[in-house]
Protein backbone atom coordinates (compact mmCIF):
# COMPACT_ATOMS: atom_id res chain seq x y z
CA UNK A 1 0.00 0.00 0.00
CA UNK A 2 1.49 3.35 -1.15
CA UNK A 3 2.13 6.14 1.69
CA UNK A 4 0.40 9.42 0.86
CA UNK A 5 2.48 12.44 2.12
CA UNK A 6 1.13 15.78 2.74
CA UNK A 7 3.62 18.82 2.12
CA UNK A 8 1.85 20.83 4.03
CA UNK A 9 3.57 22.23 7.68
CA UNK A 10 6.65 20.04 6.52
CA UNK A 11 8.98 23.44 5.98
CA UNK A 12 9.88 23.68 9.79
CA UNK A 13 11.06 19.64 9.87
CA UNK A 14 13.44 20.65 6.92
CA UNK A 15 14.66 23.79 8.34
CA UNK A 16 15.08 22.76 11.52
CA UNK A 17 16.90 20.52 13.43
CA UNK A 18 14.79 17.76 15.86
CA UNK A 19 14.97 19.01 19.28
CA UNK A 20 16.08 17.60 22.23
CA UNK A 21 13.58 15.72 23.80
CA UNK A 22 11.64 16.89 26.78
CA UNK A 23 13.14 16.00 30.21
CA UNK A 24 11.88 17.09 33.72
CA UNK A 25 13.61 20.34 34.90
CA UNK A 26 13.05 18.58 38.90
CA UNK A 27 14.69 15.26 39.39
CA UNK A 28 11.18 13.21 40.38
CA UNK A 29 9.04 15.59 38.22
CA UNK A 30 7.23 14.36 35.32
CA UNK A 31 6.93 16.05 31.87
CA UNK A 32 4.09 17.68 30.80
CA UNK A 33 1.88 15.14 28.19
CA UNK A 34 1.90 18.69 25.38
CA UNK A 35 5.84 18.44 25.42
CA UNK A 36 5.94 14.96 24.57
CA UNK A 37 3.43 14.72 22.38
CA UNK A 38 4.73 18.04 20.53
CA UNK A 39 8.36 15.66 20.40
CA UNK A 40 6.70 13.06 19.32
CA UNK A 41 4.86 15.10 16.35
CA UNK A 42 8.51 16.88 15.66
CA UNK A 43 10.17 12.77 15.45
CA UNK A 44 7.02 11.72 13.10
CA UNK A 45 6.78 14.82 10.74
CA UNK A 46 10.64 14.29 10.52
CA UNK A 47 10.71 10.90 9.44
CA UNK A 48 7.94 11.58 6.87
CA UNK A 49 9.94 14.38 4.97
CA UNK A 50 13.10 11.76 5.37
CA UNK A 51 10.55 9.25 3.47
CA UNK A 52 9.45 11.93 1.05
CA UNK A 53 12.99 12.97 0.08
CA UNK A 54 13.97 9.40 -0.50
CA UNK A 55 10.75 8.57 -2.68
CA UNK A 56 11.27 11.23 -4.62
CA UNK A 57 14.97 11.04 -5.26
CA UNK A 58 13.72 7.28 -6.50
CA UNK A 59 11.07 8.79 -8.69
CA UNK A 60 13.47 11.30 -10.08
CA UNK A 61 16.05 8.16 -10.93
CA UNK A 62 13.49 6.56 -12.73
CA UNK A 63 12.75 9.65 -14.34
CA UNK A 64 16.17 10.00 -15.48
CA UNK A 65 16.59 6.43 -16.87
CA UNK A 66 13.41 6.42 -18.82
CA UNK A 67 13.90 10.02 -20.52
CA UNK A 68 17.41 8.73 -21.66
CA UNK A 69 16.47 5.43 -22.92
CA UNK A 70 14.07 7.32 -24.95
CA UNK A 71 16.60 9.73 -25.82
CA UNK A 72 18.80 7.27 -26.95
CA UNK A 73 16.26 5.26 -29.08
CA UNK A 74 15.03 8.66 -30.56
CA UNK A 75 15.86 9.03 -34.83
CA UNK A 76 14.34 10.97 -37.26
CA UNK A 77 11.30 8.58 -38.66
CA UNK A 78 10.70 8.80 -42.58
CA UNK A 79 8.37 11.39 -43.02
CA UNK A 80 8.94 13.49 -39.89
CA UNK A 81 9.26 16.77 -40.15
CA UNK A 82 12.20 18.15 -39.21
CA UNK A 83 10.72 20.69 -36.60
CA UNK A 84 8.70 17.90 -34.98
CA UNK A 85 11.87 15.83 -34.75
CA UNK A 86 14.18 18.64 -33.36
CA UNK A 87 11.04 19.74 -30.92
CA UNK A 88 10.53 16.19 -29.57
CA UNK A 89 14.80 15.83 -28.61
CA UNK A 90 14.85 19.68 -26.85
CA UNK A 91 11.90 18.30 -24.51
CA UNK A 92 14.65 15.28 -23.75
CA UNK A 93 17.20 17.98 -23.54
CA UNK A 94 15.17 19.97 -21.01
CA UNK A 95 13.73 17.45 -18.92
CA UNK A 96 17.74 16.35 -18.43
CA UNK A 97 18.20 19.74 -17.34
CA UNK A 98 15.12 20.14 -15.17
CA UNK A 99 16.14 16.70 -13.26
CA UNK A 100 19.82 18.61 -12.55
CA UNK A 101 21.38 16.96 -15.54
CA UNK A 102 22.13 19.85 -18.06
CA UNK A 103 23.94 18.97 -21.50
CA UNK A 104 26.26 21.23 -22.76
CA UNK A 105 25.28 22.82 -26.38
CA UNK A 106 27.75 21.15 -28.30
CA UNK A 107 26.76 17.38 -26.84
CA UNK A 108 23.01 18.45 -27.59
CA UNK A 109 23.52 19.78 -31.27
CA UNK A 110 25.78 17.06 -31.75
CA UNK A 111 22.89 14.32 -30.37
CA UNK A 112 20.08 15.88 -32.47
CA UNK A 113 22.39 16.01 -35.60
CA UNK A 114 23.37 12.02 -35.46
CA UNK A 115 20.10 10.97 -35.73
CA UNK A 116 18.56 13.04 -38.40
CA UNK A 117 17.65 11.04 -41.70
CA UNK A 118 19.96 10.41 -44.38
CA UNK A 119 18.82 13.77 -46.65
CA UNK A 120 20.39 15.73 -43.97
CA UNK A 121 24.31 14.72 -44.73
CA UNK A 122 24.94 17.19 -46.61
CA UNK A 123 23.77 19.26 -44.13
CA UNK A 124 25.23 18.06 -41.01
CA UNK A 125 28.86 17.64 -43.41
CA UNK A 126 28.85 21.50 -44.32
CA UNK A 127 27.41 22.02 -40.43
CA UNK A 128 30.75 20.28 -38.83
CA UNK A 129 32.85 22.16 -41.63
CA UNK A 130 32.03 24.97 -40.17
CA UNK A 131 31.68 24.43 -36.59
CA UNK A 132 28.73 26.79 -36.69
CA UNK A 133 28.44 26.52 -32.80
CA UNK A 134 24.50 27.12 -32.88
CA UNK A 135 22.06 27.09 -30.20
CA UNK A 136 19.34 23.99 -30.52
CA UNK A 137 17.00 26.86 -31.48
CA UNK A 138 19.27 28.29 -34.49
CA UNK A 139 20.10 24.96 -35.32
CA UNK A 140 16.15 24.18 -35.44
CA UNK A 141 15.45 26.94 -37.83
CA UNK A 142 18.48 26.47 -39.79
CA UNK A 143 17.13 22.98 -40.21
CA UNK A 144 13.36 24.05 -40.90
CA UNK A 145 15.33 26.71 -44.13
CA UNK A 146 17.03 23.21 -45.20
CA UNK A 147 13.96 20.64 -45.40
CA UNK A 148 12.32 23.13 -47.60
CA UNK A 149 15.12 22.57 -50.13
CA UNK A 150 14.56 18.65 -49.83
CA UNK A 151 13.02 17.08 -52.72
CA UNK A 152 9.20 16.37 -51.95
CA UNK A 153 8.59 12.52 -51.51
CA UNK A 154 5.50 11.13 -52.99
CA UNK A 155 3.42 10.47 -49.52
CA UNK A 156 0.82 8.88 -51.68
CA UNK A 157 2.63 5.83 -52.29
Amino acid sequence: MAKIFIAEDKLNYLEHPIPAAPVPAIAGQQVPLEALAAHAAWVKGQKEVVELKTLLSQQAEQELLQIMREFHECKQEEGQSVSSYVLKMKSYIDNLERLGHPMSLNLAVSLILVSLRKEYDSFVQNYNMHDMGKTVNELHAMLKLHEQTLPQRDKSS
